[in-house]
């Protein structure tokens, strides 16, 4: 009898130590996730939510020797609504909506009517749209005009105008020079001297922190969360613009 208790016993014993051996493994794996590899794990779930993307710095001029502009870059806004910021309430959207209705279709989109403008903002609004197209390619001026819209007047967090600001490069002399000057373009090879000082005149590009929301739209944070770029350098030529104006008019004459 006192073997078979002492066998029982003994059983006893190896299962509580296997429980305590178990018990201590599973509590090492939560401190190990929770304390040492913490970090790692918040950080790849707000790699989900939250990233940030790069801002494109304000490209520098390409000047004459005169000192006149030869190319620069010109700034134009691609214009978005958060229908679900967190301060743009629904007593104010619905006493205001006629009136940015009116605003809208007068100076942004005057190919629809004030009632249609109307009812794409309410189902817009009643849809929770957090990133919808306004407006693209609009001036510095025209986007002043518009931050005095109502509700967009109160601004981003309360009026919920999201701002996208894009630039597009120009040169004020046309074809004058223009192939030594050379082309920035999009998704293309650099030419002339847009690429020959393409080092200086990029500057540093920024960051913006952006956050994903339903739907897959990627909508600004806030303005606190970007990151300002550096404007890159400015260049300064040999060319003379009188001297080739003159010589391209001697040739037309000719």
């Amino acid at each position: 009898m006192k073997d078979v208790k002492r066998e029982l016993l003994i059983r006893v014993y190896i299962v509580a130590l296997a429980m305590v051996g178990v018990a201590g493994m599973l509590f090492y794996k939560a401190a190990k996730i929770s304390i040492v590899e913490g970090d790692h794990w918040r950080n790849m779930g707000d790699s989900l939510y939250l990233k940030y993307v790069p801002i494109v710095a304000d490209r520098g001029d390409i000047l004459a020797a005169d000192g006149s502009l030869m190319t620069t870059s010109l700034p134009f806004f691609d214009l978005h609504v958060d229908f679900k910021a967190d301060g743009l309430r629904e007593d104010i959207f619905k006493a205001n909506v006629d009136s940015l209705a009116y605003y809208l279709t007068r100076y942004v989109n005057t190919s629809v009517s004030k009632t249609q403008m109307r009812d794409w903002l309410i189902q817009k609004r009643r849809s929770g749209d957090r990133y919808a197209l306004l407006a693209k390619g609009v001036s510095i001026r025209d986007l002043e005009q518009i931050k005095t819209f109502p509700i967009f007047r109160m601004g981003k967090n309360k009026g919920g105008l999201i701002i996208d600001r894009q630039h597009v490069r120009v040169k004020p002399y046309k074809l004058l020079a223009s192939r030594t000057l050379g082309l920035d373009r999009e998704n293309a090879q650099l030419i002339g001297l847009e690429r020959t000082f393409d080092e200086y005149l990029a500057g540093e590009e920024g960051q913006r922190l952006m956050q994903r929301v339903t739907g897959g739209a990627w909508i600004p944070v806030s303005n606190l969360g970007d990151l300002e770029g550096q404007r890159g350098a400015d260049v300064v030529t040999t060319i003379n613009p009188e001297i080739r104006t003159s010589q391209s008019m001697h040739y037309l004459k000719g």
